[in-house]
């Protein structure tokens, strides 16, 4: 009965490190790289827009995998993060933008990403791709 007994106890002990050391191994951390204004990777057509249409808060992320110190995908791009928001909503610019990186480890495994979150214009007045609510701006 003892010897059942401390067994068990060695077991749950030897469980409960295990937990530790991952716990120990783990990290992660997100901060907020930028605020902007307008953000677009083409060329918006401001000049002759009267009512622009809007998709409130889209977001897009890019990131990638490593396993030890091996890359499991190309590093991930800003302009191709702000390209998958503006592709979303069919837009060719975005206001409000948020900017954040990310990244968390655990054991030999990390990730490392950029996530963009904004409003999506199209200057062109184009329809817009999203079926989220739509406001309507008047731009001076």
């Amino acid at each position: 009965m003892k010897s059942m007994l401390s067994h068990k106890i060695r077991k749950a002990l030897v469980c409960l490190v295990g937990i530790a050391v991952v716990c120990v191994c783990s990290s992660g951390c997100t901060k907020r790289i930028g605020d902007f204004s307008i953000v677009s990777t083409g060329a918006p057509q401001f000049a002759s827009v009267k009512n622009v249409p809007v998709a409130k808060a889209i977001e897009a992320t890019d990131g990638r995998f490593w396993f030890l110190f091996i890359p499991l995908q190309s590093a991930p791009n800003l302009q191709e993060t702000v390209d998958r928001c503006l592709d979303q909503a069919g837009g060719d610019y975005m206001e409000r933008v948020r900017i954040y990186e990310t990244g968390w480890s655990i054991l030999l495994f990390s990730y490392g990403a950029y996530t963009v979150i904004g409003d999506i214009g199209n200057s062109k007045l184009g329809s817009l791709k999203t079926e989220e609510k739509v406001n309507i701006y008047q731009v001076r």
